[in-house]
């Protein structure tokens, strides 16, 4: 799923794992803001970004009260019905409202300016902080 909006772009995205088999299948729940005003020239447009482009970016094992990496596996066993509704009442109810909030670039910066920059590492904190910040 993409939102873009007010020059950035809010993604939730599927990542399969590397370990998948014919008899299993794990996923997990990547979302990512990527902020339009921070892509350089190699880097894809705004519409076709990926999660991994994003200038924020955290898994759904986040919001949940363990707050850890959370992957699900898929067997002939699972219930198809009740792996859709938790995964998708968690995107829902707390990832869609998270990385939606961020599509507004004051509110990026208002997080970075607060210490935390999911998925970033401290140079690229301070690099993109700065670069949003001068001039307004």
């Amino acid at each position: 799923m993409r939102v873009v909006s007010q020059g950035n772009s809010a993604l939730i995205e599927f990542q399969r794992s590397r370990s998948n088999s014919k008899d299993q299948l794990r996923f997990t729940v990547n979302l990512a803001v990527v902020c339009g005003e921070l892509l350089t020239p190699d880097e894809p447009p705004l519409e076709k970004t990926r999660s991994f482009h994003g200038h924020l970016r955290i898994r759904i094992g986040s919001f949940l009260p363990i707050r850890q990496d959370k992957w699900w596996d898929v067997t002939a066993s699972t219930d198809p019905d009740a792996l859709a509704t938790e995964v998708s009442e968690l995107i829902v109810r707390e990832g869609a409202p998270y990385i939606l909030r961020f599509l507004d670039t004051k509110e990026l910066i208002a997080l970075w300016r607060s210490g935390k920059a999911p998925g970033l590492n401290e140079f690229q904190h301070s690099k993109y902080l700065e670069r949003l910040t001068l001039g307004r």
